[in-house]
Parts: C-alpha cells; structure tokens; sequence
C-alpha cells in the first residue's frame, strides 16, 4: 500500500513532458518513401507519449493516402501503416517544466501550395496548448481545403501535420 502510494506522489509531481516520435524504416506492408515525425505534449510521460504516436499515425496515415494518390500504380494499405508506426515507432522523451505554465501561444501554418489559414492565439498550461493549438490548425486546413483535389487535400494536411508552429514565449 505504501508503494501505490508513493507512485502516485511521484507521478502527481511529475513536470509536462515532450516527447518526439519517429517512423523511420519503409516496410513491405507500408512502403512509405520518407521517414516521418511528430511530437506531442502531456501533463506526464504516458500521456505525451500517446500524444506523439497518435499524431504519429496520424501522419503514417496522411502521408500513405497522399503517396497512393501520387502513384496509384503502387497502393497501399492504409491500415498496415497505421498498425506499423504504432508497432515501429521511436520515441524519446524529455521534462519540460518551461510547459506547465499557462501560457498566450501563437499558432500558426503556413505553405505556398496551401490556402493561407489565419495564425491565432490560444491561452492555458502550454503543454496543453501546443496539442490543442495543432489539432485546431490542421482542422482548419482540413476545412480550407475541402473542395480542393485530393492531392491537395492530402499534402496540405500531411504538411499541416508535420510544420505547424506552437510558439508559446
């Protein structure tokens, strides 16, 4: 009992953490040209680290519909990519005490082949605006370019997913 206690102590006090995620090798089941990254913030470890491999396989998810669009010659199965990055991806993961201060952050994306999408401001924890201020970008694009081609579509959200900026000074 003492133990559980404690645990729970250590990890109540544990800073904000950021964690990067990295697919890296293409694979028979998920032939993906480029390797891939994505980071994520959370109150503690377990949760940054699920914030990186979901925006992870999100992306691995994005990037294999945009290449099936760029060479529909070669298909790809979409569910082995995301199964894949989840099984192959790494992390590492790091405090970031700077994080677990309520913060204004700027939010912004920007990319020549994409319909410019206004930067905004979102306020609280930054380790938590930075996975909100992204999530609302990339909806944003994704909104933006609804009636756009599908390969437009695809590579703005893939870049979306990738580059959008959370500054939080």
């Amino acid at each position: 009992m003492l133990i559980l206690l404690w645990a729970a102590l250590a990890w109540a006090d544990e800073p904000p953490v950021r964690c990067d995620a990295v697919w890296l090798m293409p694979s028979k089941s998920c032939p993906l040209q480029k390797p891939l990254a994505a980071t994520g913030t959370g109150k503690n470890t377990i949760a940054a680290q699920e914030a990186a491999m979901t925006r992870l396989s999100t992306l691995v998810v994005t990037a294999a519909q945009l290449q099936e669009i760029q060479y529909p010659s070669r298909p790809m199965n979409v569910e082995s990519c995301a199964a894949e990055s989840i099984r192959h991806g790494r992390q590492t993961c790091a405090p970031a005490e700077e994080l677990a201060e309520s913060k204004t952050c700027y939010v912004s994306f920007t990319a020549s082949e994409c319909v410019a999408v206004d930067a905004f401001q979102v306020k609280g924890p930054a380790w938590k605006m930075m996975e909100k201020g992204r999530d609302r970008m990339c909806a944003q694009v994704e909104k933006a370019h609804r009636t756009s081609a599908p390969l437009i579509q695809m590579t703005c959200l893939a870049r979306c997913l990738e580059e959008t900026l959370v500054r939080c000074p």
